[in-house]
């Protein structure tokens, strides 16, 4: 199962890297979520407006790896976009609506003026989050970078 989460991940960065790296300026989204489908999977669906784009993808991994696959997921974006002068990542946020969360996830963006957003499904997954956000807070501090570059979605 650990390949498959690593291939899953992979898959997912090289779609943000696709998707950040075009020349269109684009306001994306990718949404992580769950299908029962002979059992229940964690799924991708990614919309690109700009481009007519929109892709829907069973990931394979069944919600007993979830934790596995958030985990490895969360480490890889901090370990590709962290220190990246291309790609800039937020800390995981929950953005309350009026009937509940509306957002829920990580706001990637590019230096042209994209951004894409990584929504993940409500997700109990406090210390995966927690920890996720540790370490950003702690590159920041590291690197003398003030709380409000996350709000401009960049850290770098």
């Amino acid at each position: 199962m650990n390949e498959l989460i690593e291939q899953r991940v992979s898959l997912i960065t090289e779609y943000i890297e696709q998707i950040l790296s075009d020349t269109l300026i684009v306001n994306a989204k990718m949404d992580l979520g769950k299908a029962v489908i002979n059992g229940e999977y964690v799924t991708l669906d990614i919309y690109v407006p700009e481009r007519d784009f929109e892709k829907h993808l069973n990931l394979g991994i069944s919600s007993n790896y979830e934790n596995d696959f958030y985990k490895q997921l969360f480490n890889t974006l901090i370990e590709k976009y962290i220190n990246s002068d291309v790609i800039g990542i937020s800390k995981y946020r929950s953005v309350l609506g009026i009937v509940g969360p509306n957002f829920q996830g990580i706001n990637l963006s590019n230096t042209k003026g994209s951004y894409l957003k990584l929504c993940f499904s409500p997700i109990n997954k406090d210390k995966l989050i927690s920890d996720y956000n540790s370490k950003i807070d702690l590159y920041m501090k590291e690197n003398n970078i003030q709380p409000d570059a996350l709000d401009r979605l960049r850290v770098r």
